[in-house]
Formats: C-alpha cells, structure tokens, sequence
C-alpha cells in the first residue's frame, strides 16, 4: 500500500468513525425500535470498497466497530456490530461481483443482513429467540435505510474523489 492509498484509508477510517459516533447520539428514529439506526458510516464504508478495494473496506468497518463502541464507553456494542458489520460488508461486495443488482439495491440488502445479524446476535447474547420477533420491522427499515445509503453512496462517488 502506498502513502496516498494508506491516508485514503485513514481519512475514510476516521470520518467513518466521527459519523457513527455522532449517529449514536442522536435519538432513534422509531422510538419503539430504539437500537434501530440509519446506519450512516455504512456510506463510508461501500464508499472505500468502491473506491480503495474490500481489505480497506473490511479495515475501516473494523475500525469504526471496536472503536465507536469504546469512544461511547459501551464495549457491548463491539458484540453487536463487528460481527454484523463483517457479515453485511461480505454480502455486499459478493453482490457486487455478481454485478446484477444497483447500488441501491445492493445496500438494501446489506442493511437487511446486518440488522438481521445483529437479531441472531442479541438472541446468543440474551438467551431468547424472542427478539426475532422484531425481524419484520428490522427487515422493513434496514431496506429503506439501506436504499438511503445507497443513493448518497451515488451521489458522493459522482461528486467527491479523494
């Protein structure tokens, strides 16, 4: 990895990071769903796959999973979103080899995948598969959250190059 490659990545490492952070403090959008996110550092993340490859992608989605969680002084967090975050990206740069879906498309599906990881996650650390109830809404706003993500990915690989 050269030098312009390496600060790509710790630029891109370290937006992704200030976005989650500051999305985690912001209150949730449905307050009967409160963990549920938009998942705006996940721009960051397809952003870099698009533009530095998947180990950079991969690196900065670590990153900002064990970070974010210890910024906020909640390593429980880690539990959650490394795993779902690894899984989520791997589905994602896999429909993107198949190279038959959008952009959009493609981030749906991956916010789907995570939200669900995160539900199989929360069900090892409960205890209870009860959680899976909340499957539907999970599936319902991460492809909208998904999408959303996926339209600003467009917008900024159009307008911003670093």
């Amino acid at each position: 990895m050269n030098y312009k490659s390496l600060a790509k990545l710790i630029i891109l490492s370290t937006l992704a990071l200030i976005i989650g952070v500051i999305e985690s403090l912001i209150p949730p959008i449905l307050p009967f769903l409160p963990f549920v996110r938009i998942g705006l550092a996940n721009i960051v993340i397809i952003y870099a796959y698009l533009l530095l490859g998947s180990k950079q992608a991969y690196t900065i989605a670590i990153i900002k999973s064990i970070f974010t969680g210890l910024i906020l002084g909640n390593p429980i967090m880690i539990l959650y979103s490394l795993p779902s975050s690894l899984i989520s990206l791997t589905t994602i740069i896999l429909l993107f080899k198949a190279n038959k879906n959008s952009l959009c498309a493609i981030s749906s599906v991956g916010a789907v995948v995570h939200n669900l990881a995160q539900l199989v996650v929360a069900a090892i650390m409960t205890g209870t598969i009860a959680v899976v109830s909340y499957a539907p809404y999970f599936i319902i706003v991460g492809a909208i959250a998904g999408y959303v993500v996926g339209v600003l990915v467009l917008f900024l690989s159009k307008r911003v190059t670093i």
